[in-house]
């Protein structure tokens, strides 16, 4: 551990899961302070058991939290049911220091939404989002489904995200046909979290 200057620690859920609290318990103070830490969580939740992050704020180099969601409020509800939004969002505010970015995988659930995503959790939190990770599969969730003149609309309407041209490498690949698969099991899931999804999708009513 006296060589190690970086973690970075993914899941599941590490801030949910016992080993990652005794694994960071076992590093002695001495080599924790040469230690950058990185968190890739969820933030459903700050605190598990007897354990912290906040206790370890000090200890380390340096501690950082790279946070995942995929859309804003009811939207994010939806896709992450049975998430709770509300303390998601107290979350935010309160480890808001620690946190280096709010990382949205890109998908057919909010590619039309970007620059909606990115406004809210800025203006909202002053949190930067990334948008460098693409839903490849399931393949019936890839931005590749939708129709060409589609995927050039929204070629042009992200030619200045900041997204490393991921979104644009991946509207440019062979388009796919499972938009039907997708409108099933969305269809699907809305039975079970009891509010539909194309009232807030309006873009898939007529496709």
């Amino acid at each position: 551990i006296h060589l190690i200057s970086y973690m970075n620690i993914t899941g599941g859920e590490p801030l949910q899961l016992p080993a990652h609290w005794k694994i960071l318990d076992k590093i002695p103070d001495e080599h924790k302070k040469h230690i950058t830490l990185s968190n890739d969580t969820n933030l459903t939740e700050l605190r598990w058991k007897k354990w912290s992050i906040f206790d370890y704020v000090g200890k380390f180099k340096d501690l950082k939290l790279g946070v995942s969601a995929d859309h804003i409020q009811e939207k994010e509800a939806w896709i992450r049911y049975p998430k709770d939004v509300k303390k998601f969002e107290a979350n935010l505010k309160e480890a808001k220091s620690l946190i280096k970015s709010i990382n949205v995988t890109v998908s057919l659930l909010n590619v039309f939404d970007l620059y909606d995503i990115r406004d809210y959790y800025w203006n909202n939190f002053g949190i930067k989002t990334t948008f460098m990770n693409i839903v490849r599969g399931p393949e019936f969730l890839s931005v590749r489904n939708l129709d060409e003149k589609i995927k050039k609309d929204l070629i042009e309407k992200y030619k200045d995200l900041d997204d490393g041209g991921y979104i644009k490498n991946e509207l440019l690949m062979p388009k796919l046909h499972e938009l039907d698969k997708m409108k099933n099991y969305c269809n699907s899931l809305s039975k079970k979290r009891n509010f539909d999804w194309k009232e807030m999708w309006n873009e898939f009513k007529n496709m």
